[in-house]
């Protein structure tokens, strides 16, 4: 609770003292002793009852919000949540004015006036000309004649060699191409086929392109992977075998390490060969 102050109380004081005059005006004296003290009126007020909790409201209505804004036509549309449209007008500015003509631009010229050792070349523009000599170049030394070739560009193959195929994978990757040479058995397996494992070593190789190999043995040269049939059977099962004994086969594992496998029949098992395997770098 709070008290008047000192100003607040004399005035107070004051209007009581006014309020008693003017109901007063006989004279006498005023009896205060019906009247409450300062405590017994607090204590009044503490007593007071309490108000209860009022009943809940009504819920109010639902508000209304931005659901979409558009530009159409330099129209700015807005469409509210209760399906209120409003057009707000054209908010596209004015077409400004046209800027200044700008200074006429120069064409440069070029002029090229043979000289005793070569040319002067002379580069006219808005700067005034420069002009440079170029002079001609002295006389190269006879080549040596070369062989014939096929055409085309010459690749020079070197074994376990890295070289450069000037071509392009479909990752957009340089081709590279390297040579192995796997030599070829010195005698007959018992086995009707041998599978073998070369050149197992660190994978360089992200992806193959092609393994191509090519067989030889003595005189005879064999490309792909093929079955070097060359005499006739009698029967399927002869056929068959004859098959298995005559399979020439190279492929290259590319997972961890990088290998070459083979699959040899006993009946080439002369036959070497050089793997060429086109790859994309790591």
């Amino acid at each position: 609770m709070e008290y008047l102050d000192r100003e607040g109380g004399k005035y107070l004081a004051t209007k009581l003292k006014s309020y008693v005059d003017n109901k007063f005006t006989g004279g006498g004296t005023v009896d205060l002793t019906n009247y409450y003290t300062k405590e017994e009126t607090d204590q009044l007020l503490a007593n007071l009852p309490s108000g209860g909790t009022g009943t809940k409201g009504d819920k109010g209505d639902t508000g209304v919000g931005v659901s979409s804004i558009k530009l159409v036509n330099y129209e700015l549309i807005i469409t509210l949540t209760d399906g209120t449209v409003h057009n707000l007008g054209n908010v596209r500015g004015e077409k400004g004015k046209d800027g200044t003509k700008g200074t006429d631009g120069v064409s440069p010229t070029v002029s090229v006036t043979e000289t005793t050792n070569g040319h002067t070349v002379a580069i006219t523009d808005a700067n005034g000309t420069q002009s440079f000599n170029v002079l001609n170049g002295k006389d190269g030394k006879d080549g040596t004649s070369g062989g014939s070739s096929g055409g085309g560009s010459a690749i020079t193959y070197a074994y376990d060699t890295e070289i450069a195929t000037g071509e392009t994978w479909v990752d957009g990757k340089p081709i590279y191409l390297k040579v192995f040479h796997i030599n070829g058995s010195s005698s007959q397996p018992s086995s009707s086929i041998i599978f073998s494992s070369y050149k197992e070593q660190n994978k360089f190789a992200e992806t193959i392109v092609s393994v191509t190999p090519l067989w030889k043995s003595g005189t005879r040269v064999i490309t792909g992977n093929t079955i070097d049939i060359t005499d006739t059977v009698s029967s399927v099962t002869s056929a068959n075998e004859n098959i298995v004994q005559r399979t020439l086969n190279c492929w290259v594992d590319n997972d961890t390490k990088f290998t070459i496998n083979t699959s040899k029949g006993k009946r080439v098992y002369s036959f070497g060969c050089d793997v060429f395997v086109k790859y994309t770098k790591l």
